[in-house]
C-alpha cells in the first residue's frame, strides 16, 4: 500500500508541476533527466564496479542505476533532435547508453535495445543520416575505449552475466520463481486477485525484500482482473490521448519512448513505485498532446 500510495502521490504532483511550467517546461524537465544520468555515471565510474563486476550509485542498485542513465540517453536524444545549439547533448546519449550496460541490468539492457528497434526509424527520421552515424560511431568508440579501461577481468565478469550465466546455466536470478509464485496467486484469485502483498508473503519464507519484480504479474497476483483492467485501462487511455496529434510532436515520442522503456524494464525489475517514471512520462505526453490540440484549435478560430 504505502509503494502504490507513493506511486499515485508522485506521479499527481509530477502532472500538477508540469501543467504549471511554461510551453518550453517539457525540455527543462529533460535537461534534469540528462543531468541526472551525467551524475549517476561520475558516481558509478568513482565508486567503481561491485564485488560482482556490476555499476551502481548513491546506493540505487544497479537496476535503478540503469533506469537513470538509459532515460538520460532519451532525454539526450529528446533535446538532440531539436535544432539549435543543444544538438552537442546528442554526444551524451551513447555514453550514457554504455553506462547503462555497465550496469549488468540484463531486464534494463533488453528493455533499452526494444525501445530502440521499435522506435529506430523516427528517431533516425528526425537525427538525419549524419547524426545517426556519428553517434553510431562515438557509441562503438566509447565501447571500444571502456573495454580496455575496464580490463579482461571486468569483460569477463559481463561476459559470464549476460551470455554465459542465462544461455547455459539458466541462472535468470530467481524471476522464473517469482512469476511461478505470481501466476500461482493469480489462478487462485483471478477476479479480484490475493490482495496487495500477497506475493512478498507467499515468498516470505526466502527472507526479506522478495517480490514478483514483473509489473503485470504484481498487478494480476494482487488485483487479479480488476486490476489488470484498471493497469491496461489506465495505460490504453494515456497512450490513446498522446497520440491525438499527428505528426507525433517529438517531445511527445521522446516520453512515449521513455514510458515504454520504464515499463518494458518493469517486467524484469522493481515494485510499484518503481515504475513512476514511465507513469509520469506518460501523462507528459497526454498533457503535452492536449495543450497542442488547444493551441491549434485556438488558431483555428483566429484563423
Amino acid at each position: 500500500m504505502e509503494n502504490l500510495l507513493l506511486l499515485v502521490g508522485a506521479v499527481l504532483f509530477a502532472g500538477v508541476v508540469f501543467q504549471r511550467l511554461p510551453e518550453e517546461g517539457m525540455r527543462f524537465i529533460w535537461w534534469l533527466f540528462v543531468m541526472a544520468g551525467v551524475v549517476y555515471f561520475v558516481a558509478a565510474v568513482i565508486q567503481g564496479a561491485g564485488a560482482l563486476g556490476r555499476f551502481s550509485a548513491f546506493g540505487g542498485g544497479p537496476n535503478v542505476f540503469v533506469r537513470v542513465l538509459s532515460l538520460g540517453a532519451i532525454a539526450a536524444l529528446a533535446l538532440g533532435v531539436q535544432r539549435g545549439r543543444n544538438r552537442w547533448v546528442l554526444l551524451l546519449a551513447p555514453i550514457l547508453a554504455i553506462g547503462a550496460l555497465l550496469s549488468g541490468s540484463r531486464g534494463g539492457f533488453v528493455a533499452i535495445g526494444i525501445v530502440v528497434l521499435v522506435a529506430l526509424v523516427p528517431i533516425v527520421r528526425r537525427l538525419r543520416w549524419k547524426a545517426t552515424i556519428a553517434l553510431v560511431a562515438v557509441m562503438v568508440l566509447g565501447a571500444w575505449t571502456f573495454a580496455r579501461l575496464l580490463g579482461d577481468a571486468q569483460l569477463q565478469l559481463m561476459y559470464v552475466r549476460f551470455i554465459e550465466r542465462p544461455l547455459t546455466a539458466g541462472d535468470f536470478s530467481m524471476r522464473d520463481v517469482l512469476a511461478d509464485s505470481a501466476l500461482r496467486l493469480f489462478a487462485s484469485h483471478p477476479l479480484a486477485g490475493a490482495g496487495v502483498g500477497a506475493v512478498a508473503d507467499s515468498l516470505s519464507f526466502r527472507g526479506e525484500g522478495y517480490y514478483a519484480h514483473n509489473l503485470v504479474l504484481a498487478t494480476a497476483a494482487e488485483g487479479g482482473m480488476v486490476g489488470l483492467t484498471l493497469l491496461i485501462g489506465a495505460v490504453g487511455g494515456l497512450v490513446a490521448a498522446a497520440l491525438r496529434r499527428r505528426p507525433l510532436p517529438s517531445d511527445v515520442l521522446f516520453c512515449l519512448l521513455g514510458a515504454a522503456y520504464v515499463f518494458v524494464a518493469s517486467l524484469f525489475s522493481g515494485d510499484y513505485y518503481d515504475s513512476r517514471f514511465g507513469w509520469a512520462l506518460l501523462l507528459f505526453a497526454a498533457l503535452l498532446s492536449a495543450r497542442g490540440a488547444t493551441t491549434t484549435e485556438k488558431q483555428r478560430e483566429l484563423g
